[in-house]
């Protein structure tokens, strides 16, 4: 099970943490919805209308408070 820690950075933004592989993503609401900075993301499902992991972590945990640590 990996660990996210996703805290708000902003009104419409949120850095979510990947402690498998220390990587941080970036995850934006924008005016047509939601994108992420993950390359499965950014190659991938951008393209298809699709929403990553990060995006789905943010859109359901409740990270609308400041922080917040979720497993996947």
């Amino acid at each position: 099970m990996e660990g996210y820690l996703i805290t708000r950075v902003n009104l419409d933004s949120f850095d979510v943490f990947n402690e498998s592989n220390e990587s941080v993503y970036q995850v934006d609401l924008v005016k047509n919805g939601w994108t992420c900075t993950c390359p499965h993301f950014t190659y991938r499902l951008s393209k298809t209308g699709g929403e990553c992991k990060h995006i789905v972590g943010v859109r359901t945990c409740g990270a609308w408070n400041d922080q917040v640590k979720l497993y996947i």
